[in-house]
């Protein structure tokens, strides 16, 4: 499984450059009124969960009937959606009505950017094991 993780390095080149952006773009951030700590927290909420997905996905792809890897995509999307939902919610509670929709609204641009380096790097990965 070790040797697995090495596909991992979409997700971890999108980690890193979100990180670099996040901090070479503070000044801008400031001048519109956007929170950089809601952006870092969901720079690495993000990581995490697609990291997590990712293996769930990985061990699917293992398995011979392709109805359990689609499976697995889909429920670790929905998985995803309610922990960002969820993140949101605890976020809008927490600051008392003094949210940040600048920031939630790059937060789910991020998002995307995760999910299409966690396709990517899944497509490579079926394309070795079935191509």
């Amino acid at each position: 499984m070790p040797s697995a993780f090495k596909h991992l390095w979409p997700l971890g080149l999108v980690f890193l450059i979100n990180f670099l952006l996040l901090f070479a773009l503070e000044g801008i951030f400031r001048k519109y009124n956007v929170d950089g700590l809601v952006l870092h927290v969901a720079n690495i909420l993000f990581l995490l969960i697609s990291v997590i997905a990712w293996a769930f996905q990985f061990k699917a792809l293992k398995n011979k009937n392709p109805n359990v890897f689609i499976r697995s995509v889909m429920g670790s999307m929905m998985v995803k959606m309610f922990i960002c939902v969820i993140a949101v919610f605890i976020y809008v509670t927490a600051s008392g009505g003094q949210y940040n929709k600048k920031a939630i609204l790059i937060s789910m641009l991020m998002y995307l950017i995760y999910l299409a380096a966690e396709v990517v790097s899944l497509m490579k990965l079926n394309r070795r094991q079935h191509g």
